[in-house]
């Protein structure tokens, strides 16, 4: 465990920016997939919670605050909001999101991991989509990124945001200097934070990898949760064909 990591909440949302839609053959796979996903594995609070929008709602509201604490060793600030967000009563909407979710994970990386490779495999399935990802834990090193076509990228105008509300508030370069260095991660393809399996090899599905193959005991959290992905996509798969 990583003890710098505050209280793990991953939002996410499936968002369009050309009118492309979610085909409901595509979301039928994918809420099964989620289904299965939410069985297979061990989860500390919460698992995946991915929901389509419903028209009535207009927007999709993120109650929660984003702190800023772990780039600047203050209290939080306002929220810092990605392009093409409006602040509302200390949450934010994100106005073009098809689908949309919440889960809390502590301080839990595996689940944490588990959630992205989830997100991953979501952006496969709409090519023509991007999931937008974010967490104030410091699980995402960068608070944010953007998964299109199972490719993890910056999210780029969060980080101008979040670096004008710094300078702004504090005046100092110098505060800018743990963002730079989570952007400098992100440009190398270092994302989220990681740790051994050994870290979580009291897990029930972590234990069962590590009985099979003792030698990925040193193995990253975020390679087993791949390889534990391709265990739940199978069972969809063998439930469609009985």
């Amino acid at each position: 465990m990583l003890n710098s990591l505050g209280s793990i909440n991953l939002i996410y949302a499936v968002c369009n920016g050309n009118g492309a839609v979610i085909p409901p053959k595509v979301w039928k796979q994918i809420d099964e997939m989620q289904r299965q996903y939410n069985l297979r594995f061990t989860w500390s609070a919460e698992g995946p919670c991915l929901a389509l929008q419903k028209p009535e709602m207009g927007k999709f509201r993120l109650n929660l605050p984003f702190s800023l604490s772990r780039f600047t060793q203050s209290q939080a600030m306002e929220p810092v909001l990605s392009s093409g967000h409006t602040p509302y009563e200390g949450g934010m909407f994100i106005p073009n999101a098809l689908a949309y979710g919440q889960t809390k994970v502590r301080d839990n990386l595996w689940n944490a991991h588990l959630i992205v490779r989830f997100l991953v495999w979501v952006s496969e399935q709409l090519p023509d989509l991007r999931v937008e990802l974010y967490d104030e834990g410091g699980f995402i090193l960068a608070g944010s990124v953007i998964i299109e076509r199972g490719k993890v990228r910056l999210n780029k105008p969060y980080l101008e945001r979040m670096r004008t509300r710094l300078l702004e508030a504090y005046g100092d370069p110098q505060v800018t200097v743990g963002l730079a260095h989570a952007e400098l991660e992100g440009m190398n393809g270092n994302f989220f934070a990681d740790t051994v399996a050994y870290d979580y090899r009291e897990i029930p599905e972590i234990r069962e990898i590590l009985e099979n193959h003792p030698e990925l005991v040193d193995e990253g959290i975020s390679s087993l949760a791949s390889r534990s992905f391709v265990m739940a996509q199978e069972i969809p798969t063998e439930q469609a064909s009985t």
